[in-house]
């Protein structure tokens, strides 16, 4: 609704008989004053941000709508601040204003930048009965109860299925008994899984457990561990390279895990983990098997992008292998160009490998992670592309 006062200073002042802005391409929306008088003809609510109007008819402030709690800033903005226009701007004519850019102002750039953006992971991971404890605590809090029922669903299974099917719980207690044992080892693919599901876990609560949707993400942490971990590190490495993510509010259908803005326009983001690419105790790098992996990523995301909801299509990996990350580069650069024209609406695929290694700290062992995505663009894309790779 629009927020109208006159005691609110404008940003823009409407200084003749005609709309201040339109938007283009036409859409037949307008934002009014509460007066009937048009301030937006063709208007586009994710491109002007808390924008405060002044009519010219009636001389009322009328401000667009801010963005709703977890909601994104397109990827382009303008900000009012930083336009050389003396306050209030007065406009003696129409301003056109494409819907791939987005009009805000200084309050709404920092109250999204305060909420929506990651932070740094913290250094304070280390393998230590007391840092084991606080992520059980965080676990336990973010699934609502769960981790006693899948420690006690972890401890029937056999060491290999547990950490396939309760791969948080079954890290917790695998680290426990390299305590005991008074070892935890490169050498032991085993000791390096656990390692990294902890790792990845406490990275996500580190980079965005301050984000109002984080709840609703992260209780996926239950039931699809890896999947969930995935989500948030591409969500954390493309924020990284200036783009601003958001994740997708929770519904039935099949919408993409992450989405980005070009004003008016979305960008969906889809995460996906193909069992071939999934951590087994027989997983082994194969080119025969990152290439079914990729396959299998490009038809399941037929639903969530597609030639009406374009996007990005990102792979991910759960295995530790350094190797692994330009193997799934050659099959995705492999991939696009064989099936690229088919899938006009991939805008590329990002793929991702994270990879773990062990270094010594003063209270215990720390983690050192290394993540590097790549994008292998597709020459058949239907559109512009849209996210940036580097920053």
């Amino acid at each position: 609704m629009p927020d109208q006062s006159e005691s609110k200073p404008p940003d823009v002042v409407q200084g003749i008989d005609a709309p201040a802005f339109r938007g283009t391409p036409p859409n037949g929306l307008t934002f009014d004053c509460d007066c009937g008088n048009t301030l937006i003809e063709h208007y586009y609510s994710d491109c002007f941000i808390a924008v405060a109007i002044q009519c010219f008819k009636c001389k009322a402030v009328t401000r667009t709508p801010s963005l709703p709690d977890g909601e994104i800033l397109p990827n382009t903005v303008m900000n009012l601040a930083d336009l050389e226009l003396n306050r209030p701007a007065m406009l003696k004519g129409t301003v056109e204003f494409s819907h791939r850019i987005a009009l805000t102002n200084d309050s709404e750039l920092i109250k999204a930048q305060a909420q929506l953006a990651p932070r740094e992971p913290n250094g304070d991971f280390e393998l230590t009965d007391e840092g084991l404890a606080k992520l059980e605590a965080a676990f336990d809090d973010v699934t609502n109860g769960k981790l006693a029922v899948q420690l006690a669903a972890a401890r029937r299974h056999a060491p290999v299925q547990a950490a396939l099917e309760f791969p948080f719980a079954w890290a917790t207690l695998h680290i426990k008994a390299c305590f005991e044992e008074k070892l935890i080892s490169v050498a032991r693919p085993l000791d390096m899984i656990a390692i990294r599901r902890l790792y990845l876990f406490h990275h996500a609560l580190s980079a965005w457990s301050h984000h109002p949707r984080f709840a609703d993400v992260a209780r996926e942490f239950e039931m699809s561990f890896e999947h969930t971990s995935m989500v948030l590190i591409a969500a954390f490495i493309l924020h990284q390279a200036g783009n601003r993510v958001g994740f997708t509010p929770p519904s039935t259908g099949p919408n993409p895990d992450l989405y980005a803005r070009l004003g008016a326009v979305p960008i969906f983001l889809e995460v996906k983990m193909p069992t071939a690419l999934r951590w087994s105790q027989d997983w082994a790098l194969s080119r025969e098997g990152a290439r079914a992996g990729m396959k299998a990523a490009l038809e399941s995301s037929r639903r969530q992008i597609n030639r009406t909801r374009k996007g990005i299509l990102i792979v991910g990996s759960s295995a530790n292998d350094t190797r692994l990350a330009r193997v799934l580069e050659e099959e995705a650069t492999h991939s696009i160009s064989k099936k690229g024209r088919d899938r006009t609406g991939i805008n590329a695929i990002m793929t991702m490998a994270p990879t773990f290694d062990l270094v010594p700290a003063n209270t215990g062992t720390s983690v050192q992670f290394e993540v590097t995505p790549a994008f292998a663009l597709n020459p058949h894309f239907n559109s512009e592309g849209f996210v940036r790779t580097t920053e």
